[in-house]
């Protein structure tokens, strides 16, 4: 909330300088008075505004800030239109003057809320976007003075100093002192600007004005150079290039101000955000260097150019490819004729860059970068950046070694073996965590020529834990290569690491992910919340596990070595090729196993088989029975390989849990959805869903249960089944009442019902009604129901330390993308058997089209094992129920409303001709009498269903007629007039004539009056609009236009609605339609029946307090002496009780917390009673006393300490002789009173708490 005078007065001028406001008003003795008002307005900042009438402020004055003289006054009349801007000359006390803008705005004029913005701005603002400062020359031809003036780059923005308004300068450049000027002289006046707002047309908008001062501090894009990257700005020397062509703009620096904006524009700009020194040719010439994080001017290049990086160890400079820019406007010419080994960049695009270091295969070495190139301001950005980028999410130090082969690093059957190669290292999450470029890649090469078994070198990379700070022992072997390629978006890599426990883990599960973005890979390493698969290998021996592919693998599929003893994560290729796929029937691949030994036999077992959980026996050569137990736990396969009599502990430990059973039955659950936003004055419901008789159960799975689908919790004994039944569900749109629409459910079980079968989700023939109306007006309220917090951007969590020195930003759709890799869709099955449904559908577009119980069908979808994105889970039912609901368009046309329905009449027809020879057979096979009843009932059902169909085919085929012709009469009143007649079905065929013929007779009248009426109504229109002549004949003619089409459309819907209603008054007479009803009807919250907020009480009532510090507010019933009852609110606080009508909305008693007692009934838990004591004066001597100010607490805690004291007393003989007896005085009589209150039970027992808590607080007793 923002109180504002009349008059505003804001600075865009970098100093400070002085206001005077002349007031001129007539006091109360008709007298003028003459008061002003001198405030300094600071550098860029907003004045508290003046509470002044534009008439009372009659004069302004300006000068700068510790000079004595004024300057003349500003020019504060106001013109009619658009803001008045004029150039005041502030004197100086060097003698000099300052020239600035002041431009005046009004705001909401003439409107009690008019405001008048005085905004004080320089003449002529530079801003250069160059890497380095500029020097600027101001020549002043017409006085012959000449002044320089050092300017920031980097995109920062300046005002020019000692200019002149009326006066043309002419600018020039120069990049360092012993350099030469630029040539071209640049002319610039404030008579410029004119010339440019007239050019561009630029609309006075304030609202951008009044943020700058009023709203939040934010930029509008990047800062330089207007990319999201954080670069290393400390650059020691200039590395700017002045052999480059630049650019001056002038333009208008802010819409509805008059200052000059000139820009300096290099014609690129080169950033190397990667971690190399890099060289840059044009040809063989070198032209310059370019230092890791630096931004450099690129010169103009004649030729295509290319990137290299110095290598020591062969101390030479090794080039990449020839790079060639496409721009039209900022790239030089190329010279025609240029090789085939030169790859094209686009100005908006990138380019891929190698560099091979070393000239002896075995010791090469890739380094792999992306050019790109964006266009920001007009200018050319060009980005060199390592290609792969590596975060590690994970609290562990990760090595790793990045491989690039065109061979295949294993052979079959055995153990992968690869030569040493560079590693590198990434700290922990919890540390200085930050993206780490990979530098280079190990080129391994055969030596055997034409041995090469890749077209193309593939990327691998090898993990390992580093040992921890404390003395723990890191892995001591690596990981197997994990492929990095974009069809392997997710993959999980078992690294070697320490067991954490006797018989636990020695590898970590950690989840590579790969995301590509603007032709950068990131490479994220997270812990893996769900790993694929976990090997127990119990044998004394080590193993080695080889999967079967069946089919051609895309990557090279190694052997996993199973040490003795050992236990470890695995994933199979199978899981890695086929995520994130939705498959129906995954069936996992068998697995192989042998030993590893020198000594015995290499031959394999024979194929594993681990889709079905449970024990097997197999043969091991060289070692004997092994016996292999296949699980899952949570999801994750668990292979549990043990010699003979090994595996006993095991499988006693998953038989050993506890089971549990629970059901629970609800009768009835509604859900409801409100709207909280639309109506200001209460809550409205838009939909409720309810549910009956609603079962959950939980139980131990039973035997019967399918081994796949019983193995997709806790292993077969932890198993527990849950399961949902619901007897009938219904969702009602609870605005039919209050809004004219078509249905007043949305959707409901049929009334025939199938018995469950033994699945994961089933849902019973259903009746679906929609309509678009109410679909859009929910979707307009859908955004008020999600939280802020789910609505902003990714969290700033997985950022963390991304911003430190040079590293590189990670994109925020590579934040998301990895948080939906990282946690995965897991199902064990997912299983929704057929649904049959009947829809239909309004929809109210430029014609009414409806389609009328359409059947639906849609088939079994079910998949699992299921591992997978949420987005390609929902993809897959999207397209699986898209398929089944083109294959029924058929049924779609034939239900429209317009053409008649007549596939529901076919339906019908079927039906009843289907009872017709049915119910007789049925009959016939238990005997005569029952023949007889299925004749009788039999022809019964053929006629009901025929006059049935045919009825409702020409019903609907009337209404929609109606409809249409209500819409093409273009009458608004007329439309919404009969909408809601409409809402009024008949209920008998009386009922449908009498409505019928009524609506036909307005129609009629409606025709004949719309002549008339429809000229009027646009005529008055225009007339309250105020708009000129023109519009008020065109009004009248678009209204006699509208009254002519009324005359045809107006009655033959009158005619179509006749035969509507009597169609419906038959059906729902004869008892063969029924409209569905609501189960619940809508109710409405009013907002003043709404519970008051605790911040209510703090702010409006509890300010007396000083602090308030509100401990509790209890809703009660007040019980007045006489019995009424009336709504109230006891407010705890830390030294009063405060008694509030919530009717009245006012405090009505208010206790101390001392001398109050607060205890809740003993036979009556809701009954709260509240007992005051005060004490009585005994005499006025008392009264006038010390005694008068103890509380009966502090009268009652002095006696005692007087008590207890006593007795450390040792009095003397004088003393004992002449001491009285004493006896002690009996405390005043205190007045009790007490009060009494409906409660909560529940409720009362916390207040009752509290109240002692903060009670004993206030007495000092306890600790507190």
């Amino acid at each position: 909330v923002i109180i504002c005078g009349r008059q505003v007065m804001l600075s865009y001028l970098t100093q400070h300088i002085e206001l005077r406001v002349v007031q001129h008003y007539v006091g109360p003795d008709a007298q003028t008075v003459v008061r002003e008002h001198c405030d300094c307005l600071e550098a860029g900042a907003k004045l508290p505004s003046y509470v002044l009438e534009d008439a009372e402020m009659t004069e302004l004055c300006v000068r700068a800030r510790g000079d004595e003289d004024w300057s003349q006054d500003v020019q504060l009349e106001r013109r009619e239109r658009g803001p008045s801007s004029s150039v005041v000359q502030v004197p100086c006390s060097s003698g000099s003057l300052l020239y600035v803008w002041c431009t005046l705005f009004t705001i909401e004029a003439d409107t009690h809320m008019q405001q008048r913005v005085v905004v004080f701005s320089p003449l002529f603002v530079m801003r250069s976007h160059l890497p380095d400062p500029v020097i600027l020359h101001v020549e002043k031809r017409s006085l012959g003075l000449r002044e320089s003036q050092l300017i920031q780059g980097q995109g920062h923005q300046e005002p020019l100093l000692n200019t002149e308004a009326d006066l043309t300068h002419h600018l020039t450049f120069q990049a360092r002192h012993d350099e030469d000027a630029s040539h071209c002289a640049v002319p610039i006046s404030t008579s410029l600007i004119k010339q440019i707002v007239h050019k561009n047309g630029n609309e006075d908008n304030l609202e951008h004005i009044l943020d700058d001062f009023y709203g939040p501090k934010t930029s509008t894009g990047p800062p330089w150079p207007y990319v999201a990257k954080d670069t290393d700005r400390s650059v020691l020397e200039p590395l700017a290039q002045w052999d480059s062509p630049m650019q001056v703009k002038l333009s208008c620096w802010k819409s509805g101000l008059n200052t000059l904006l000139v820009e300096l524009l290099p014609w690129a700009l080169l950033a190397n955000h990667s971690k190399w020194d890099l060289w840059l040719f044009e040809g063989e010439t070198i032209v310059l260097q370019i230092p890791a994080g630096k931004i450099i001017v690129p010169p103009n290049f004649k030729e295509a150019f290319q990137i290299g990086i110095y290598w020591a160890h062969t101390n030479t400079v090794h080039k990449s490819t020839a790079l060639k820019l496409v721009h039209d406007l900022t790239s030089p010419r190329w010279k025609e004729g240029s090789g085939s080994e030169v790859v094209t960049l686009d100005e908006e695009g990138y380019v891929e860059a190698d560099i091979t270091l070393g000239a002896f295969p075995g010791r090469q070495k890739l380094c792999q970068f992306c050019v790109s190139s964006v266009v920001r301001h007009g200018i050319q950005i060009l980005q060199l950046e390592d290609r792969t980028i590596l975060v590690n999410n994970t609290p562990h130090t990760i090595q790793y070694r990045p491989l690039l082969t065109d061979h295949a690093l294993g052979t079959d059957g055995q153990a992968c073996e690869i030569p040493e190669t560079a590693q590198f290292s990434l700290a922990p999450s919890e540390e200085l965590s930050r993206p780490c470029s990979v530098l280079c890649w190990d080129l391994l090469q055969t030596s055997v020529q034409g041995a090469l078994e890749f077209p193309l070198p593939l990327r691998y990379m090898l993990l390992r834990l580093l040992p921890k700070p404390d003395g723990g022992v890191g892995s001591a072997g690596w990981s197997l290569p994990a492929p990095i390629r974009s069809d392997f978006p997710r993959q999980s890599v078992s690294v070697p690491g320490e067991a954490e426990s006797v018989g636990g883990l020695s590898s970590r599960s950690i989840v590579l992910t790969y995301q590509e973005h603007l032709g950068v890979t990131y490479i994220i390493l997270n812990e893996d919340p769900c790993p694929r698969m976990v090997i127990h290998n119990k044998c004394p021996i080590p193993l080695m596990l080889k999967e079967t592919v069946k089919e051609t693998a895309r990557t090279e599929v190694y052997c996993r070595p199973l040490p003795a003893n050992c236990s470890l994560h695995h994933e199979l290729y199978h899981h890695l090729s086929s995520f994130p796929e939705c498959r129906q029937k995954e069936m996992l691949p068998t697995l192989l196993l042998k030993t590893t030994s020198d000594h015995s036999s290499t031959d394999w077992t024979d194929p594993i088989d681990i889709n079905c959980p449970g024990t097997q026996v197999v043969f091991l050569p060289g070692f004997g029975c092994l016996y292999i137990d296949v699980l899952y736990e949570k999801g994750t396969l668990v292979l549990c390989l043990a010699p003979e009599g090994g595996l006993d502990a095991v499988i006693h430990q998953h038989s050993s849990s506890p089971k549990a059973s629970c059901r629970v039955l609800l009768s009835e659950a509604s859900v409801v959805l409100s709207d909280d936003i639309t109506n200001p004055s209460g809550s409205v419901e838009l939909l409720r869903l309810t549910l009956t008789k609603l079962l959950l159960s939980l139980a131990p799975a039973p035997p019967s249960l399918p081994q796949e689908q019983g193995a997709s919790d806790l292993g077969s004994a932890h198993i527990s089944l849950i399961e949902v039944y619901c007897s009938n569900l219904q969702i009602d749109n609870q605005l039919y009442n209050r809004a004219s629409f078509h249905f007043p459910l949305r959707m409901r079980l049929a009334g025939d019902r199938c018995n469950a079968e033994e699945i994961t989700f089933q849902l019973q023939p259903a009746r679906v009604y929609l309509e678009d109306t109410f679909v859009y007006y929910v979707k307009t309220l859908f955004h008020t129901y999600i939280p802020d917090s789910a609505m902003t951007s990714a969290p700033a969590e997985p950022q963390r330390g991304t911003k430190c020195g040079s590293a590189p930003i990670l994109p925020e759709q590579v934040l998301q993308a990895v948080q939906a890799l990282v946690h995965p869709v897991r199902l064990q099955r997912l299983s929704i058997q057929p649904v049959n449904l009947l829809v239909s559908i309004h929809a109210s577009l430029k014609l009414y089209i409806a389609s009328d119980h359409t059947p639906l069908s849609f088939s079994l979808f079910e998949r699992g094992p299921l591992c997978t994105t949420a987005r390609q889970l929902v993809h897959a039912l999207a397209m699986h129920y898209a398929a089944g609901a083109l294959f029924r368009a058929g049924w779609v046309v034939g239900s429209l409303e317009i053409l008649g329905s007549p596939a529901s009449l076919v339906r019908s027809i079927g039906n009843g001709v289907s009872d017709f020879f049915r119910l007789p057979y049925e009959g016939l096979t238990r005997g005569p009498g029952a023949f007889v009843s299925g004749v009788s009932r039999g022809t019964t059902s053929f006629v009901k269903h025929i006059s049935k169909g045919a009825l409702t085919s020409i019903t609907n085929l009337a209404t929609s007629l109606a409809r249409n012709m209500d819409r093409l009469s273009l009458d608004e009143e007329h439309y919404t007039r009969q909408e809601e007649w409409r809402r009024q079905l008949p209920e008998s065929l009386g009922d449908g004539l009498r409505q019928g013929l009524s609506r036909l007779g307005i129609s009629l009248l409606g025709a004949i009056a719309g002549i008339v009426d429809q000229p009027m109504q646009n005529f008055q229109r225009n007339w309250e609009t105020q708009s000129s002549a023109g519009s008020h004949a065109k009004g009248v003619i678009s209204g006699v236009g509208k009254g002519i089409v009324g005359v045809f459309t107006k009655p033959i819907g009158g005619a179509a609605e006749l035969v509507s209603q009597t169609g419906y008054g038959i059906l729902h007479g004869a008892g063969l339609w029924q409209l569905p009803k609501q189960l619940y009807l809508p109710t409405e919250e009013k907002s003043c029946r709404a519970p008051n907020s605790h911040l209510k009480y703090v702010w409006k009532m509890l300010q007396s307090l000083g602090r308030p510090e509100l401990h509790m507010a209890l809703e009660v019933t007040l019980v007045s002496g006489s019995g009424q009852e009336h709504a109230g609110c006891l407010l705890l606080t830390s030294e009063v009780l405060f008694v509030v009508s919530l009717s009245e909305d006012t405090q009505q008693q208010a206790f101390p917390i001392t001398e109050v007692v607060c205890q809740q009934e003993l036979e009556q838990g809701g009954l709260l009673s509240l007992t005051l004591q005060q004490q009585t004066v005994a005499s006025d001597t008392e009264g006038d006393g010390v005694r008068e100010r103890l509380t009966e607490q502090q009268y009652r805690r002095l006696v005692d300490y007087v008590l207890r004291a006593a007795h450390f007393l040792s009095p003397s003989t004088a003393s004992l002789q002449l001491q009285l007896p004493v006896t002690l005085a009996e405390p005043p009589p205190s007045v009790t009173k007490s009060y009494r209150y409906l409660v909560d039970p529940a409720f009362a027992k916390v207040f009752v708490s509290k109240f002692t808590m903060v009670k004993n607080k206030a007495l000092h007793i306890g600790f507190h």
